[in-house]
């Protein structure tokens, strides 16, 4: 990897895996910390020498100047540092991957060019999520993007290139072919496994939406059928008797 020196030099340095990446990262932060540091207490002293003599007008402009340099440093904090921090959680994903699935194959009995060794650290779940990020930069939080890494994999997506696959520079076998034929081994549910924890281990904790917990269903009690009502008794029927002598006087008033 090239990397632009003072004066204009390039400079050549070879990166072995992803840790020297984070190395150069946190040493470029911590340069860049520094120099916004010395640019502070230069801008501080040149401050205080030009207050001197200076009219209310040239003191607004150097208060506006410095306000900027404030706002720039503020963006670079809120911006900047969080992605050098995602490079190092990239960095160690890959951990998560085989905690979680334990049976994924790790593939990392490849020789390391340089050091003649087995690089046990490079494993395939470490470059999957490398060429998923560094190589087709795609988005690291959500299964359909891992979906189609996953489909790169199995030649039904976009071509993959040996040239550009991680590993292939720093191993003395390039794994892309044979990581592509474990790959194509897993079966469906190992796959849909695979993208649903890379989606988990890259989404912010504040994103997740957790999951409720559903309350017990209480078994619910047959109904008893309603006992019918015991009907009233009919009134009983006064005896019909035959008229009497006198009878016509009681409807008299």
């Amino acid at each position: 990897m090239f990397f632009e020196g003072r004066g204009g030099h390039s400079l050549f340095l070879p990166l072995k895996n992803v840790s020297d990446i984070n190395q150069i990262l946190d040493r470029t932060r911590h340069r860049i910390l520094l120099d916004f540091e010395e640019v502070g207490l230069v801008l501080n002293l040149r401050w205080r020498s030009l207050l001197l003599g200076k009219s209310t007008f040239q003191r607004v402009i150097l208060a506006l100047l410095t306000a900027s340099l404030v706002i720039m440093t503020a963006v670079w904090s809120s911006a900047i540092a969080p992605a050098i921090a995602q490079e190092t959680r990239v960095g160690d994903a890959w951990q998560l991957v085989y905690q979680q699935m334990p049976d994924f194959p790790k593939e990392n009995q490849y020789i390391n060019r340089e050091t003649g060794q087995v690089s046990e650290n490079n494993t395939l779940a470490s470059r999957l999520i490398r060429y998923h990020v560094y190589v087709k930069a795609r988005p690291l939080p959500f299964r359909l993007d891992w979906k189609l890494t996953l489909a790169d994999y199995l030649g039904i997506n976009e071509r993959m290139d040996a040239a550009t696959y991680p590993g292939g520079d720093a191993l003395r076998t390039n794994p892309m072919r044979s990581d592509m034929a474990v790959i194509q081994g897993l079966t469906r549910s190992q796959r849909d496994q695979l993208v649903t924890l890379l989606s988990q281990i890259f989404t912010p904790p504040e994103a997740a939406t957790p999951v409720q917990p559903t309350a017990p269903v209480q078994p619910t009690t047959p109904a008893q059928p309603a006992t019918p009502a015991a009907p009233s008794p009919a009134p009983e029927a006064t005896p019909f008797r035959n008229p009497q002598p006198g009878d016509a006087q009681l409807l008299m008033p």
